[in-house]
């Protein structure tokens, strides 16, 4: 924990962006704005970090480099007392919701489809397709878990 607030400490007076992300000129930023943009720095530095190093030929090293990343950024979030993006809140759980919505009615009309048609011989399921339809799964085993943990 003292690793998250010692980078979100460094960007609250270090870090300074006037134009780019609506800091101020002066040398000190408010704790709120520093955790925000640990939190995305964090995931930006990480994903670019993640897709030059693969694109070098280190898929290693890219996919530490952004695990690294993503342990700061969740700190940061987690670290911080109360919302840290509380005017974007509602819109997140909102495209949270609908997205959950979209693949729970694709997965439901798609993958029985399909099975219907691989039992009557007029479709040869693809491996891709099971790994997909596993994957499906496994995200609304995750969700249902969150969920119940949510409602306790």
């Amino acid at each position: 924990m003292w690793f998250f607030q010692l980078a979100v400490r460094s960007v609250q007076h270090y870090w300074v962006l006037p134009k780019v992300m609506g800091g101020t000129d002066t040398a000190t930023v408010e704790p709120e704005t520093a955790y925000r943009r640990s939190y995305v720095a964090a995931w930006g530095v990480g994903s670019a970090a993640f897709v030059g190093l693969i694109a070098a030929g280190l898929p290693l090293v890219g996919s530490v480099a952004f695990g690294a990343a993503v342990v700061v950024g969740v700190g940061a979030h987690q670290v911080f007392e109360g919302e840290l993006f509380d005017d974007a809140t509602s819109d997140l759980r909102a495209a949270s919701t609908n997205t959950i919505a979209v693949l729970g009615i694709t997965a439901a009309v798609v993958f029985p489809t399909l099975t219907i048609l691989y039992s009557l011989g007029l479709y040869e399921w693809p491996a891709w397709l099971t790994r997909m339809a596993w994957f499906v799964g496994a995200l609304f085993v995750v969700w249902i878990t969150m969920l119940l943990v949510a409602r306790r």
